[in-house]
């Protein structure tokens, strides 16, 4: 599954850490199944996207 959401430049910094705990903070529904998610970023098109690092 893929979520897009569109950022400010002036939150590039915080935004998507916030995503990535929401996305993977789901232990009171799955609490035996460990979710993991990817943050990845474009400012073109989908197949131009990169990794971000946090």
């Amino acid at each position: 599954m893929e979520i897009c959401v569109e950022v400010p430049p002036e939150e590039e910094d915080t935004v998507p850490i916030t995503i990535k705990r929401m996305m993977e903070d789901v232990s009171d529904v799955i609490p035996y199944v460990p979710v993991v998610s990817d943050v990845e970023c474009t400012s073109t098109t989908w197949a131009d996207k990169k990794d971000v690092y946090l």
